[in-house]
């Protein structure tokens, strides 16, 4: 016998209807899959590449100035789509004092295979842990997802000491792609005659089983109503949606021609973000230029993030749509999109999306998962993205803790993450920092996959 009303975005709720016995709305879907690679299998450690046996073997002296290196490109199975380090053997000794502190890196390889400023990771490599003559030193490095057909420059560089800090073997009449530089790293030079004695260990990838994730749309609205006491008075009709909508649980979307303060994409009456409290930074309408937001550059506190309202748990399947890139060379973290996905009470798993710019011409992507210890762990770093707005999709499935990757509609991994630090933010997050950037689209959907 109640009313029937209707309010619309929050508006005032008007009577359609009074003396209503029954109204019920039932949905048709139309089922959409999609498939793409699943989490790829990791083989057992092994033999990427090695030069071991020398003809003529040579000394090198690495000192503040003259350090030496090794560009290498493994040969992986023809169905690898990943590869990864995990130990570096070098010929090394001591040479009499052992305060010396050096570090081996792998680092990304510029045009000419030459060692650039990226140090992708680093390990220390003491002096005092030497021995007084040449033996194999075993160092242990961790580095994956790395693309087949990428190489990488093993450096040893001199970080602390007087004097020669330690001393490496390598092939004078033989192998290729020896590195070396007699300035620090500012310039360097590769020798196609010669080779670092290294032997490198590690371990590559192949497809896993294909993942497939279903959304739903309507396609019908089946609606019955009884108003009044007439038995007989029951309609019943069905409408069709032109549009066939994603059956959703939370939607936040902004396309930056308006506040995304008062953006109101889901329809619930208030702004669907909001400037993230914490910090001091402020957001300023201005930064709206033509459907674009410019995220000034800026340091914490003063930094700006927007955040999505109301919270969410994001236990569903999430898809992520993003068009933004990296504006200016800084040392911080970049532009960023992060998510606090698949809570549980206060633990959940923070993804993250950046893109930051190591020079004028590229920008660097990186995706990942923030860890307990609350370091970043990088899946998949793309290092020479075009310096233009970068498309970025994640299908985030809370049902086997995996995401998948698309750059520029390309797939780049699927990946499984791992519940990170203790976080009160039911949230998702853009901003940038340390750098300046545009946003040009963001989408979040909840939903879907059969849910």
């Amino acid at each position: 016998g109640d009313p029937l009303t209707r309010q619309y975005n929050g508006g005032t709720a008007v009577t359609v209807l009074d003396n209503v016995q029954q109204f019920d709305l039932e949905y048709e879907y139309k089922n959409v899959s999609e498939q793409y690679p699943g989490v790829p299998i990791v083989s057992a450690e092994q033999l990427l590449c090695s030069y071991d046996t020398p003809v003529a073997a040579a000394d090198f002296n690495v000192e503040a100035n003259p350090w030496i290196g090794q560009y290498f490109q493994p040969t992986l199975p023809a169905d690898a789509v990943g590869w990864g380090v995990t130990r570096i053997l070098l010929m090394t000794m001591k040479t009499g004092g052992a305060s010396g502190e050096m570090r081996v890196q792998l680092r990304q390889p510029d045009a000419s295979n030459l060692p650039s400023s990226t140090v992708l990771k680093e390990v220390d490599l003491w002096e005092n842990w030497l021995t007084s003559s040449y033996t194999w030193y075993d160092n242990a490095i961790s580095l994956s997802n790395l693309t087949p057909g990428q190489g990488l420059c093993l450096v040893v560089n001199r970080v602390w000491g007087a004097g020669i800090v330690g001393m490496f073997q390598y092939e004078d009449n033989g192998g290729s792609d020896l590195l070396t530089t007699s300035d620090a790293g500012t310039n360097w030079n590769i020798d196609s005659s010669k080779s670092l004695l290294h032997t490198i260990y590690g371990t590559y990838s192949t497809p896993g089983s294909p993942k497939t994730v279903t959304r739903q749309h309507v396609t019908t609205v089946r609606m019955t109503l009884h108003a009044g006491d007439d038995a007989n008075s029951q309609v019943g009709t069905s409408v069709q949606t032109y549009n066939t909508p994603e059956a959703l649980s939370a939607y936040w979307e902004l396309d930056f021609y308006a506040d995304p303060r008062v953006v109101d994409s889901n329809a619930d009456g208030t702004g669907d973000w909001v400037k993230w409290a914490p910090l001091t930074g402020v957001f300023d309408p201005a930064d709206l230029i033509n459907g674009v937001w410019n995220s000034p550059s800026a340091t914490a506190p003063n930094y700006t993030v927007l955040n999505t309202v109301p919270d969410s748990d994001f236990t569903e399947l999430i898809t992520v749509d993003a068009r933004y890139r990296a504006t200016s060379v800084g040392g911080g973290w970049g532009a960023t999109l992060e998510i606090n996905a698949d809570r549980s009470g206060s633990q959940c798993a923070p993804l993250y999306a950046v893109l930051n710019k190591p020079d004028a011409t590229t920008q660097e992507l990186k995706i990942g998962n923030r860890l307990p210890s609350g370091s970043w762990d990088n899946w998949l770093a793309v290092l020479s993205v075009p310096d233009d707005f970068v498309n970025v999709k994640l299908v985030i499935d809370p049902t086997d803790d995996t995401i998948a990757a698309f750059v520029n509609g390309v797939h780049r991994g699927t990946y499984t993450y791992t519940w990170g630090l203790n976080d009160n933010d039911a949230q998702g997050y853009i901003y940038s920092y340390g750098c300046s950037a545009e946003f040009d689209y963001v989408r979040i959907r909840v939903g879907g996959n059969g849910s």
